[in-house]
């Protein structure tokens, strides 16, 4: 995917391994520059209760927070998603259980 826009979507937070939170990275172009780690991203935390990341918060994360809410609920736990958009379109390219997390 040529993506205007790329990046990772932990839905649950990696670092406190909070749940009720997820954690979006985005970053212009192609997604490997944040799989490098050659840029820092901007990081969105969301709360998945209401998807509450702020009124700064672009549109397109508000559907991808949403998007990748269904694709936790469908594999019934917490998701590594590599997403892009092109054109305006959200497109999934992987997802994976995060597997660093606690079992509780």
């Amino acid at each position: 995917i040529q993506s205007e826009t790329s990046g990772i979507c932990f839905t649950a937070n990696p670092v406190t391994g909070d749940r009720n939170e997820m954690v979006i990275e985005s970053a212009r172009g192609l997604g490997d520059k944040i799989v490098s780690g050659k840029i820092t991203p901007d990081t969105y935390i969301i709360n998945k209760k209401n998807i509450d990341v702020g009124h700064r918060c672009p549109t397109s994360i508000f559907k991808l927070a949403r998007l990748c809410l269904k694709i936790e609920k469908l594999f019934k736990s917490p998701q590594d998603i590599e997403w892009a958009i092109a054109k305006g379109k959200i497109y999934i390219l992987q997802s994976r259980p995060i597997t660093t997390l606690n079992k509780s």
